[in-house]
């Protein structure tokens, strides 16, 4: 399986920028409850789910959230919704939540660049709005413990060809500890609760 890397940003003349930043959002998609329970590892994409949205709405960037077809597929899992109340929900027949009007109006009002990628499936709905925002460029990464699919090998395989396409691909952990910097930070303790969950 790939192995994240845990690099942050891009180097302009030498200097590594800072990956999270004013201009960066979190995008959770599709987490649903007709779909759900066949997921890959699903407690492992649901838990690194929340921490990402509970992570984003302590350090104050725009959360955003897709449902495909909800009518039959069902709205976002309760173990997320009561987290994202706050949150603009999309609803969707594409797989790329890039088709989605309204979103691209949200994040371009935001001003956002970098975009942050959690949910479901990793190889469809996940890697076309992966593939889509990049060809618009904006930066993305996707949270690798925070998607997945029906099937590890499709997992394996979005996250491989993402990376090689120029999304970042890195861990919920290694992302907002590097946000932080150091146990100095004055969102440290409450975002080591997080990490705890």
């Amino acid at each position: 399986m790939l192995k994240p890397d845990c690099y942050f940003g891009e180097k302009k003349q030498g200097i590594v920028m800072k990956f999270i930043d004013e201009n960066t959002a979190l995008l959770v998609i599709d987490v649903q409850e007709r779909l759900v329970p066949a997921i890959y590892e699903k407690e492992t994409m649901l838990l690194n789910t929340l921490k990402c949205i509970k992570a984003s709405a302590l350090i104050g960037i725009p959360l955003f959230y897709t449902e495909q077809y909800p009518k039959g597929l069902g709205i976002t899992v309760a173990e997320l919704r009561k987290d994202l109340d706050d949150a603009a929900v999309f609803e969707k027949t594409d797989f790329s939540c890039c088709a989605s009007q309204g979103l691209m109006k949200q994040l371009k009002k935001n001003k956002v660049k970098k975009v942050l990628l959690c949910g479901i499936e990793a190889h469809v709905c996940v890697f076309q709005t992966a593939k889509d925002l990049l060809e618009k460029d904006f930066e993305v990464i996707v949270v690798a413990d925070a998607v997945s699919s029906r099937q590890s090998v499709d997992k394996e395989w979005a996250l491989k060809n993402l990376s090689q396409m120029g999304a970042t691909v890195s861990t919920f952990e290694c992302l907002f500890m590097e946000y932080l910097k150091g146990s100095k930070h004055s969102m440290f303790k409450e975002m080591s609760a997080i990490l705890k969950l």
